[in-house]
C-alpha cells in the first residue's frame, strides 16, 4: 500500500491511497494427483481519493471515491475435476467504482485517534474466456462483487516516544459474489 496526505487549508485535507484490498493466489504442484497443476490468481487493486474536514481539533469526517481494477486467471487440472480437468478461465481487466465515508475522534495532546470508516461494495463485470482442453467453450461476461466493509482504527501514545495502534475490519463476506 501507498498513501499520501496533504493539507489544503486549516480544516481541509486531501489524501490518496493505493492498495490491494482483495486477492488470491493458489497453486498445486504436479505432485498432487487430485489437484496437480490447478492454479488460480485474482488481483484487485484500488485507488482511493479522500477529503477530510476537521470540525475541531478533535472531530473530523472523511470520505471520497474508490476505483478498483481487477483481473483473474483460473486453471483446473487433476483427477478431482474428472471431465472438467483442463478447464481454464481468463477474466479480462475490469474497473468498478464505490465510495468511502467515515468519522474520526482525536485528542492531539495524547496522540489519540479513533477512526471508523465504511467502504461500499463494488461491482465488476469481467469479459471472460473459458476453455476446456484448449477449445473455447464460452465468452460470456462474469459478474463479481467485492464486499462492503467497516474499519475501526485506533492509536494512542503510551510514553513520550512510544505509541500503540491497531484496528479491526468487518467484511460482509456473504456478499462476495462471483457469477460465471
Amino acid at each position: 500500500a501507498f498513501s499520501l496526505k496533504t493539507d489544503v487549508m486549516d480544516k481541509l485535507s486531501f489524501g490518496v491511497l493505493i492498495d490491494q484490498p482483495f486477492g488470491a493466489e493458489i497453486e498445486y504442484g504436479p505432485g498432487s494427483v487430485m489437484f496437480g497443476g490447478t492454479n488460480a490468481k485474482a488481483e484487485i487493486s484500488a485507488v482511493t481519493a479522500m477529503m477530510r474536514y476537521k470540525f475541531s481539533d478533535r472531530l473530523s469526517v472523511h470520505g471520497g471515491l474508490r476505483a478498483q481494477t481487477g483481473t483473474a486467471d483460473i486453471t483446473l487440472t487433476g483427477a478431482a475435476y474428472q471431465a472438467l480437468s483442463g478447464y481454464k478461465a481468463v477474466l479480462s481487466r475490469d474497473s468498478g467504482f464505490g465510495y468511502v465515508a467515515g468519522v474520526a475522534y482525536e485528542i492531539p495532546e495524547y496522540f489519540l485517534r479513533v477512526a471508523l470508516t465504511y467502504n461500499s461494495e463494488i461491482k465488476h463485470e469481467f469479459e471472460t474466456v473459458e476453455t476446456l482442453g484448449g477449445v473455447a467453450v464460452s465468452t460470456a461476461p462474469s459478474q463479481a462483487v467485492t464486499p462492503q466493509s467497516v474499519n475501526l482504527e485506533f492509536q494512542s501514545g503510551v510514553a513520550p516516544d512510544t505509541s500503540v495502534f491497531g484496528g479491526a475490519r468487518w467484511v460482509e463476506w456473504s456478499a462476495m459474489q462471483f457469477d460465471p
